[in-house]
């Protein structure tokens, strides 16, 4: 199983989302709404069920930390906040 490197830059109307291979390949980047079947979407469509997300620490991190939690059941999500002194979630 190969893993799968996904960050994510939390706006207030939107998403700005890259995932990247081992290799530092880009496997898809896109911009989309917070809304949990955009999200949803991103994250089917990169075919693995190994991914490392990096997630922006902001106002709305546990909202969207929370809409991740749903799709974690299908997919082995590890998520970790950047600039706090907190590290995962």
């Amino acid at each position: 199983m190969h893993k799968t490197y996904m960050g994510m830059d939390i706006h207030k109307n939107f998403i700005q989302a890259i995932a990247m291979d081992e290799k530092g390949n880009i496997l898809q980047e896109k911009r989309f709404s917070s809304d949990l079947q955009d999200i949803n979407d991103f994250i089917q469509k990169l075919n693995s069920k190994d991914i490392q997300a990096a997630i922006e620490s902001t106002y709305t991190l546990y909202y969207i930390y929370e809409k991740l939690k749903l799709i974690k059941s299908e997919k082995h999500i590890k998520m970790s906040k950047l600039n706090s002194g907190k590290k995962n979630l």
